[in-house]
């Protein structure tokens, strides 16, 4: 599929983007858990999606991951969903991971959609329940295909909601900025709950994000309108950490209003990367809802 999209990289220059799949390949490397990587063609170039567990009953999960995540970062997460069905993880264009380095041009979340639509069919001919995190949750309502989606599942949604209090934002610009692992460590204190000690590797990877990619730029958002018609058309869920700094659940809550199609989960204790900071309580999240 030849792209029609303008594009630029995601990194700050050219050939960083290799640094940031060597540490993807690295980590994946370790996994004990069974999986598999297929690159399908897009709109947004090649995008690379971990597949792992085996069709069953339950409806496959389609997880796109933000927030400088990426599928080679969430191995427990991956084993948790597995045990019961099918799971595919894609690793974002333009975002640290294992797809092209290459993001659309400009602050429209429209091309994005336009990439899911034409990956989703290609990842799976099931119905399925699509799950995103960080920008992922944008990008999951920015699909107009939705004929296979019986649930979609938002995640510490940004873009979508208003973003954290200006003092917080300027704090985690700063830190997406920096080299210095000490910054990074405090980034992460910044994202995550009180309780969550992240592990050598998932420092190793972020200071990596840190040095090698450009922050990804805030989108015009989806409409509320275009939420309104989802959530009536589809199962929507919204996923929310009592200790996310970045996305409030007071933003959250303005969000969901009134609108009794959307439920609203809070996780407590949780900061804004539950895949990571309980991955076993996310997994058992999804069997209850999808």
């Amino acid at each position: 599929m030849t792209s029609t999209i303008l594009l630029k990289s995601g990194f700050r220059c050219p050939g960083d983007e290799k640094e940031i799949q060597r540490t993807a390949r690295k980590l994946l490397s370790k996994w004990t858990v069974k999986h598999t990587l297929r690159t399908y063609s897009t709109p947004l170039g090649p995008t690379t999606v971990l597949t792992a567990g085996q069709p069953s009953d339950q409806p496959p999960v389609v997880l796109i991951l933000g927030s400088s995540l990426a599928a080679a970062t969430i191995e427990t997460c991956v084993a948790a969903i597995a045990r019961t069905r099918e799971v595919f993880v894609v690793d974002i264009p333009g975002e640290p991971g294992l797809s092209s380095p290459g993001r659309p041009v400009g602050h429209s979340i429209r091309p994005y959609g336009l990439w899911l639509d034409a990956l989703l069919p290609q990842v799976s001919n099931r119905p399925m329940c699509l799950v995103g995190h960080g920008f992922g949750a944008a990008i999951a309502l920015a699909a107009e295909c939705t004929e296979q989606i019986t649930r979609i599942v938002l995640v510490s949604p940004e873009h979508i909601v208003p973003s954290a209090r200006a003092e917080i934002s300027a704090l985690l610009r700063r830190w997406q900025r920096s080299i210095n692992p000490s910054d990074v460590s405090r980034y992460l204190d910044t994202l995550t709950g009180s309780e969550y000690v992240p592990d050598q590797a998932t420092l190793t990877w972020f200071t990596k994000v840190a040095v090698y990619t450009v922050p990804t730029p805030r989108t015009h958002g989806v409409p509320q309108s275009a939420v309104e018609k989802t959530s009536v058309q589809i199962s929507l869920t919204v996923v929310i950490g009592t200790d996310d700094r970045v996305v409030s659940e007071k933003m959250v809550d303005r969000f969901v209003g009134d609108q009794p199609h959307i439920e609203k989960i809070t996780l407590v204790g949780i900061g804004h990367l539950p895949m990571v900071e309980a991955p076993e309580r996310f997994a058992r999240l999804l069997d209850s809802r999808a």
